[in-house]
C-alpha cells in the first residue's frame, strides 16, 4: 500500500492510475476516455472467433490489440466525459473551499482530487438534495440515501440490516413498513413512502 494511502484502505488507490498508464507495457486509458466506460467497447477471449459475428453487428477490432472491439454502430452517444463531469460536481458539492473545474476534463486537479476521494463514497450526494425512487434493482442500488432508508426502517420498527445496498431484505423491509401504513405494499421508495417515514 502506497505511503499517501490510509492504512484502513479508506481512500482509493493514489497514484494507481498514472503508473499503470505510463509504467505498463499495455496502455490504459486515463478516466474519461476509454469506450469501455460506457459500453461502446468490450474485449473478447476468442476474438478471432467472434469477430466475424461481432463486426456484423457493428463492433470492430482495435489494431494493435486483439482482443478488443469498438462499436461503430448508429446513434452513438458518447458519454466519457460524463463519468469525469459527474465526479468533479460530486467533489465541488462535498469541498465547497476547494472547487475544481467542472469541464469532463481529466486533468491534474480533477486527478489529485481523485486520488484523495474516500472509497466507501462521500459523505453527500447529488440524491441528499432531490431525492431518487428506491427500489430493487439490478445492479442493486447502494448509497447514503439506502442507508438512511434502512435506519429509518430500524426506527419504525422493522428488522432490516444497515450495509447501504438495496437488496431483498431491504424490498421486504420496504413493503413491510408499506403495508403498516396502509401504502400499497410494492417495495418501491417514493414520495408517499418518504412523507409516512419522517
Amino acid at each position: 500500500m502506497a505511503p499517501s494511502q490510509k492504512s484502513d484502505g479508506a481512500h482509493f488507490y493514489p497514484h494507481a492510475i498514472v503508473n499503470l498508464r505510463f509504467n505498463n507495457s499495455n496502455p490504459v486509458a486515463a478516466p474519461g476516455t476509454s469506450n469501455h466506460q460506457t459500453g461502446l467497447a468490450i474485449d473478447i477471449e476468442d476474438a478471432t472467433g467472434w469477430e466475424v459475428y461481432l463486426m456484423r453487428y457493428g463492433w470492430n477490432p482495435l489494431p494493435g490489440d486483439p482482443p478488443h472491439f469498438d462499436y461503430q454502430g448508429d446513434a452513438i452517444l458518447d458519454l466519457r466525459s460524463q463519468s469525469i463531469l459527474a465526479f468533479q460536481q460530486l467533489w465541488n458539492q462535498n469541498h465547497p473551499n476547494e472547487i475544481i473545474s467542472e469541464d469532463g476534463g481529466f486533468g491534474p486537479k480533477t486527478e489529485a482530487a481523485l486520488n484523495r476521494s474516500p472509497a466507501q463514497g462521500f459523505p453527500k450526494a447529488p440524491w441528499d438534495d432531490k431525492p431518487r425512487t428506491l427500489r430493487l434493482a439490478k445492479p442493486r442500488m447502494e448509497g447514503s440515501d439506502v442507508l438512511k432508508l434502512q435506519e429509518a426502517l430500524k426506527k419504525a420498527g422493522i428488522v432490516v440490516g444497515s450495509d447501504g445496498e438495496f437488496g431483498p431484505a431491504t424490498d421486504k423491509a420496504v413493503k413491510e413498513f408499506q403495508q403498516k401504513k396502509g401504502l400499497i405494499a410494492d417495495g418501491i421508495v417514493s414520495a408517499k413512502t418518504r412523507e409516512q417515514m419522517a
